[in-house]
């Protein structure tokens, strides 16, 4: 396994601790300006769960009700404009996100829909290229907006 910056990448904990030989959150906790959102797969049965599970692990919140009215679109917006960071000067200098879903496989285990799985990664990687490419050519001052956003979907 290599880590792929600014990429979506699938992997499991072995293949982490092979590559880097220690636990590689170590590595990225050492990055300096990088948030690190952890999110369990275990927790998402449903659309409305992965928008919680997401969200808030890197950093937002909402009401339950919130989330329980709003869609995939909505969940696009608010990962594009992440605007908790905004919001706090104390975390707004971070030029890094990383987005670990540990268990990523378990999510919607339960659920009819599990085949959604493959759209819950495509908008992921879509969230991926908005901060590392397409912020840069479509948001005034979109180069110094621009972030570098890595998501590791981690099995056990």
């Amino acid at each position: 396994m290599t880590l792929n910056f600014n990429q979506v990448n699938i992997t499991t904990q072995e293949e982490i601790r092979h590559e880097f030989g220690r636990p590689y959150l170590d590595y990225l906790r050492e990055m300096n300006d990088t948030y690190v959102g952890y999110a369990d797969g275990k927790n998402v049965t449903s659309d409305t769960f992965y928008y919680k599970e997401i969200i808030e692990a890197m950093g937002g919140r909402y009401s339950e009700l919130e989330y329980n009215k709003f869609n995939i679109n909505w969940f696009y917006d608010i990962m594009q404009d992440l605007p908790w960071f905004e919001d706090a000067p104390a975390v707004s200098h971070y030029k890094n996100y990383v987005l670990v879903i540990n268990n990523y496989e378990e999510m919607l285990k339960e659920n009819e829909n599990k085949k959604y799985i493959k759209y819950y990664i495509e908008y992921l990687e879509n969230i991926v290229n908005w901060w590392t490419n397409e912020i840069i050519t479509s948001m005034v001052g979109g180069p110094n907006a621009r972030r570098n956003f890595t998501v590791l979907l981690v099995s056990s």
